[in-house]
């Protein structure tokens, strides 16, 4: 991603960033414990969340796989 559009990126999620950290379903430990359990892990799971924003959905993953790794481009 080049410079120009990596800051146009950042831009566009920094203007959503605080619905997000507010959205109820990833702060909800039950809908999170709902997520995982959907997926149906086995513990030897590697798992990327891209886009992790919080973390809150990698975060409940990583009791039940092997290695989780959260990116995001845009401070939270």
């Amino acid at each position: 991603m080049n410079t120009y559009s990596k800051k146009v990126a950042v831009e566009q999620f920094s203007k959503r960033s605080n619905a997000y950290v507010a959205c109820s379903a990833l702060m909800n430990q039950a809908d999170l414990d709902t997520a995982v359990g959907l997926l149906e892990p086995t513990g030897v799971e590697r798992v990327l969340d891209v886009a992790t924003g919080t973390g809150n959905l990698a975060m409940a993953l990583s009791p039940h796989v092997k290695e989780v790794i959260g990116i995001d481009i845009t401070p939270v």
